[in-house]
């Protein structure tokens, strides 16, 4: 009996340490099998890849090298013509409107008389605005700058309501220099452009006004 009651003490720090070890186990890191100092956050899942290094495993909705980042679009659901902006819904490109229903380039589209200020003259020529298959947001300017053999067919992207942009394009016998703006007049439906163009080594910027037939 004596030795049972001596012995009783050892049983009793046996098990606290064995629950010790069990507890502290269970609060490591999660999802770091075993691997000391993992670095992943936000119950990631901690491997060894083939090279000696480690390789973090994102939960859904995290991303970067160590998870540390959260998706503020995860989850979250558009309507349709809708993107997700920093956890907002936002129109997506070349659409506008309470619901994101309205296309911003039909006002643009149409036939145009165009009046083209340039260093070596002022010209006049017909410019048709079109949809283009690239996207909502972009439309077709086909007969810029007066050239018929071929007739060009100058690309632009809507940025919002009342811009647009022509992002440099190489076509045959002359470069569109990028950076072109063009500007919508609700009210007259005009369409101002100033543009930079290379036409056998000579660049010249001109600027080119849109008036609808």
């Amino acid at each position: 009996m004596m030795n049972y009651f001596l012995r009783f003490p050892l049983y009793i720090a046996s098990i606290v340490i064995i629950i010790g070890i069990l507890f502290f186990s269970a609060c490591s890191k999660e999802g770091d099998n075993g691997i000391d100092d993992c670095p992943c956050e936000n119950d990631a899942v901690c491997i060894n890849d083939n090279l000696g290094g480690i390789t973090c495993v994102c939960a859904e909705g995290y991303f970067g090298v160590s998870c540390e980042n959260f998706d503020t679009c995860y989850n979250v659901v558009c309507a349709e013509n809708q993107i997700c902006t920093n956890g907002v819904c936002d129109c997506a490109p070349g659409f506008e409107g309470a619901d994101c229903q309205e296309l911003i380039r039909e006002k643009y589209l149409g036939n145009y008389q165009a009046i083209d200020v340039c260093p070596g003259g002022t010209y006049g020529y017909p410019v048709t605005i079109k949809t283009s298959d690239e996207g909502a947001q972009f439309i077709i300017l086909e007969g810029f700058g007066s050239f018929t053999d071929p007739v060009l067919a100058v690309k632009a992207e809507v940025i919002d309501t009342y811009t647009f942009e022509i992002p440099v394009g190489n076509y045959p016998g002359v470069t569109i220099q990028g950076g072109s703006i063009g500007q919508y007049d609700a009210d007259t439906g005009v369409i101002s452009i100033s543009y930079q163009s290379t036409l056998a080594s000579n660049t010249e910027t001109c600027h080119l006004t849109l008036n609808p037939e």
